[in-house]
């Protein structure tokens, strides 16, 4: 088993409708979906942290036109 931690939070009605809605509708538990969802979004994150560094600068860039030079690659 992994290892786990529980963590509490709160929630608009809503929302919980809807992930009852999903849960049922899908088969699976409210935890693997929120667990799922979370796991997407602090993916983003970090994804939009990465796209910030490199418009910033700190990070080498490539241009269009040097990919698609580059064999193999579909246009």
């Amino acid at each position: 088993m992994a290892d786990t931690r529980t963590i509490t939070i709160v929630i608009d009605r809503a929302l919980d409708d809807e992930l009852g809605e999903l849960a049922r509708a899908t088969g699976r538990d409210r935890q693997s979906l929120a667990n799922e969802a979370l796991t997407a979004w602090l993916e983003d994150q970090e994804d939009i942290r990465d796209a910030r560094a490199i418009l910033a600068g700190r990070h080498p860039t490539v241009s269009l036109d040097e990919v698609r030079k580059t064999p193999g690659l579909a246009r």
